[in-house]
């Protein structure tokens, strides 16, 4: 079911984003996507040779730090409606 009030406003490739101009707390989001409504997807790109449910808990775990780290950054700037993280997995082969 389509929901109205998620009409796009907005799609972003390679977003780069700061906290305060400090470089060290820096974020280049692969794809952010801002609806009318106010809400917000951050969507990650992630290339690996191995398929999704194979990724170890490590790498899960730096990625879902990393996708909050996203979060705080937007927040920081005053986005702070419905943000939704999300990745998207491509396995690459022939490597």
């Amino acid at each position: 079911m389509k929901n109205p009030n998620k009409k796009v406003a907005k799609i972003i490739p390679e977003f780069t984003i700061d906290h305060d101009g400090d470089p060290k707390l820096r974020g280049k989001m692969d794809l952010v996507v801002a609806y009318k409504d106010g809400s917000v997807d951050i969507i990650d790109l992630k290339l690996s040779t191995h398929h999704w449910s194979d990724w170890d808990q490590d790498k899960n775990v730096t990625i879902n730090y990393q996708l909050g780290f996203y979060k705080r950054l937007l927040e920081s700037k005053g986005i702070t409606g419905n943000i939704s993280l999300k990745i998207l997995p491509i396995q690459i082969t022939g490597f």
